[in-house]
């Protein structure tokens, strides 16, 4: 195909406010190159649409042009995402400062009724005579004992997270704690 020779009108397929940018891409392609563009276009709903459109010329047997493909690949989905993220990332870094917070500011609001629940009921274990008492106090005393290392776990997961850090890196002398 004579790249000169026009079948069809271009813009009598396009839409009219459309027809500047893929008028440019079409005659592109007519001259035997592969075009790709991006654009944006918002519709009558007030949405916008982000497109990628490629205009591939199509060789015939005697590497002439004989047809252009012109393809729209639906982007908008993925711009979206692209825009999302940094919210998403902010939304996400302001959640991980405030458990930080919460957990290392109210570290000693947890753990001083626990402690006082368990200082009382080893006071009311030294004053009961009834096994059955004691039975309960043993019982309380345990559940205390497990949600207060619940509450150590949480807070060194905490420390952790924050950088803090549990572990002190000194060096040793591996030789002298053999012998």
């Amino acid at each position: 195909m004579d790249p000169n020779l026009k079948r069809v009108k271009f813009k009598d397929v396009v839409p009219q406010n459309l027809f500047g940018p893929f008028d440019t891409n079409f005659a592109q392609a007519l001259k035997g190159e592969v075009v790709s563009g991006f654009f944006e276009r918002t519709m009558k709903s007030g949405q916008t649409f982000y497109a990628q459109r490629i205009y591939k010329p199509i060789l015939n047997k005697k590497s002439e042009i004989d047809s252009i493909l012109v393809m729209l690949v639906d982007l908008t989905q993925e711009k979206k995402a692209e825009v999302a993220e940094p919210e998403a990332r902010k939304l996400s870094s302001n959640f991980v400062e405030l458990k930080k917070n919460l957990l290392s500011n109210r570290s000693h609001e947890l753990l001083t009724p626990i402690n006082g629940i368990l200082g009382m009921n080893t006071l009311l274990e030294m004053e009961l005579e009834s096994q059955e008492a004691a039975n309960l106090l043993t019982t309380q005393k345990e559940s205390t004992l497990r949600l207060l290392s619940t509450i150590n776990g949480l807070l060194d997961l905490n420390r952790v997270q924050a950088d803090e850090g549990l572990f002190h890196l000194e060096k040793v002398k591996t030789n002298e704690l053999i012998e």
